[in-house]
């Protein structure tokens, strides 16, 4: 049967849906493995579609998934314990042989078809896989496998997290107060080699001085690319939506990403700045990079004598112009980190670079300024990431569009007042967004008008504790927004009281992406440890200087915190 692409996917999507209703509904459990398998055998029909190459328009020759190709049940016994049994004797070798006999298969089996509550007269294709996949489970489990996580053959005497199955008592060999006296550290080890997803075993790569895909199947290599494309053009689309809608709990976190998009969703996720500007995004072909840009509308003229030549317009134009800066950082392991130990900091380390990125990152956005001396007087360092571009606030402070409000501080007139600053760019209240410290949004959250459930509902802050929006413009809380500034919105170490409140017209901002993740090892002999070297390359500009004329964001400064 021909289906496209696309429209195959849909009658996956149908099938889980079927199965997990199933398994909700607490049907059979014979039922709800059948819809299971069903489900699985198309998944893996269409994993392979898409390592073919095949587009969602493209069609395809797909095979029916139901239950109908019945068979009878007084030779199914036997058959699917003679295919379960040579199946894992050419799996497992000699561990099958040892430990697993023909009568346990069967036994194993005959129960399996018990259990299923069909028909003793017939029996359908789909049950027959699901029982054998039941039979082979069931197998598995009575057959000890050796432990993946082997370290050095040291390590089975010391109780080490290396020490196997096979190789003595492991950890339990020493009491707690032993093993804290030799210096012992207790990582975790649920990761093995054989089940890292494809960000790990990449990163894992990097660590050992090897080349970044060495060892990792081509089909998983080219899943991960799908599924990066995929995830990124639903970001830039969706932006935070995307980030938030992975299914956390369900299998997700194992989806195969490539270690590149994967540190990038986890800056995202750390940094809300950064999601609202990722819909903006644009990939960089060269450096610098020239955006062209309308500023103007044509113009339309009344023409009210028939064949007359109509007026013409002009519409203004602008060239912003998007300049890659590289952000770097180096986080250290030693020497004495081998292959398995390393597999268990390797969720910790991708959280180390991902979280220190969204920090550089959203600091140069809100902070930045590339003038000699910064505006912040702590910020001294040549190469500070708050010296990449001018930000917000130094845009905000430049072009004049400010508002005191040392009088009342945050409220709700004083919101307003600022809204009012950026005039016609502040009418579209999903294009803008506020961007403040913690204290300041402490005191949204104390404003009369959204404090109590008489004045805002059942969301009221006194029983939410929280505030995503105001007036319908979305509140970000970001720690890089300083709240130890002076009355002029900037910091000089003297006078440390004063908050600032930026509202800004993201859709007027752009930001670009010339590099992608790069994660590099070195090696310092002199204090044994190795360095790994994250960085990548962003831009960020506005699409028109803001200025009097161009109010596309503006700061509310000298307000007590």
């Amino acid at each position: 049967m021909k289906k496209k692409l696309s429209e195959f996917f849909a009658d996956i999507k149908s099938m889980k849906t079927n199965w997990l209703a199933a398994r909700k509904a607490k049907k059979p459990e014979a039922e709800v493995k059948s819809l299971l398998t069903i489900y699985q055998d198309a998944q893996i029909q269409y994993d392979g579609f898409v390592e073919e190459g095949k587009k969602d328009d493209d069609e395809v020759e797909v095979k029916a998934f139901t239950a109908s190709n019945v068979i009878e049940l007084g030779e199914l016994g036997e058959s699917i314990a003679t295919h379960v049994k040579a199946a894992l004797d050419g799996k497992l070798g000699d561990l099958s042989k040892n430990q697993l006999t023909e009568e346990a298969v069967k036994k194993i089996v005959g129960d399996a078809i018990k259990a299923s509550n069909k028909s003793e007269l017939e029996m359908s294709e789909a049950d027959i896989k699901r029982i054998s996949g039941e039979a082979a489970t069931a197998a598995m489990k009575s057959i000890r496998l050796p432990s993946k996580m082997r370290g050095h053959a040291d390590d089975a005497t010391r109780g080490g997290a290396g020490a196997t199955d096979n190789e003595g008592e492991g950890e339990n060999m020493f009491t707690e107060n032993e093993r804290k006296s030799f210096g012992i550290i207790e990582v975790p080890n649920a990761l093995t080699k054989g089940n890292l997803p494809l960000h790990m075993k990449q990163l894992m790569n990097c660590l050992l001085r090897k080349p970044e895909n060495q060892d990792i199947p081509e089909s998983m290599l080219k899943r991960g690319q799908f599924l990066d494309d995929a995830m990124f053009t639903a970001m830039q689309i969706k932006g935070v939506k995307a980030l938030t809608s992975t299914g956390s709990g369900t299998g997700a976190e194992w989806v195969p990403r490539q270690l590149s998009s994967e540190l990038y969703r986890r800056l995202y996720l750390e940094s809300q700045v950064a999601q609202a500007m990722m819909a903006r995004e644009i990939q960089m072909p060269t450096q610098p990079y020239d955006v062209p840009f309308s500023t103007t509308r044509p113009k339309f003229y009344l023409n009210s004598v028939q064949n007359r030549e109509g007026k013409a317009s002009t519409p203004g134009s602008a060239k912003p112009v998007l300049d890659a800066k590289k952000l770097m950082a180096i986080v250290q392991y030693s020497y004495e980190a081998n292959e398995d130990s390393i597999i268990p900091i390797l969720p910790l380390l991708e959280t180390l670079i991902g979280e220190a990125a969204a920090a550089a990152y959203e600091s140069a956005l809100i902070n930045g300024d590339t003038t000699a001396t910064h505006q912040d007087s702590d910020v001294t360092d040549v190469d500070d990431p708050q010296k990449a571009w001018a930000g917000f606030r130094k845009l905000a402070l430049a072009g004049g569009l400010t508002l005191d409000m040392s009088t009342g501080g945050i409220t709700r007139a004083n919101v307003l007042a600022l809204k009012k600053v950026l005039r016609k760019w502040g009418v579209r209240a999903k294009d803008m967004m506020f961007i403040c410290p913690p204290r300041t949004h402490s005191d949204f959250l104390g404003l009369d008008d959204v404090v109590t459930v008489y004045a805002h509902g059942s969301d009221a802050t006194h029983i939410t504790g929280d505030l995503p929006s105001y007036y319908g413009i979305p509140i970000t809380v970001s720690e890089m927004a300083r709240e130890d500034l002076n009355a002029s919105g900037v910091f000089d170490n003297i006078t440390t009281t004063k908050g600032g409140l930026l509202l800004v017209c993201m859709a007027q901002f752009l930001t670009g992406v010339r590099r992608e993740f790069t994660i590099e090892v070195d090696r310092n002999i002199k204090s044994q440890t190795n360095d790994i070297v994250a960085s990548f390359r962003k831009a960020f500009t506005p699409t028109e200087t803001p200025s009097a004329t161009v109010r596309t964001l503006a700061y509310g400064y000298n307000y007590n915190i």
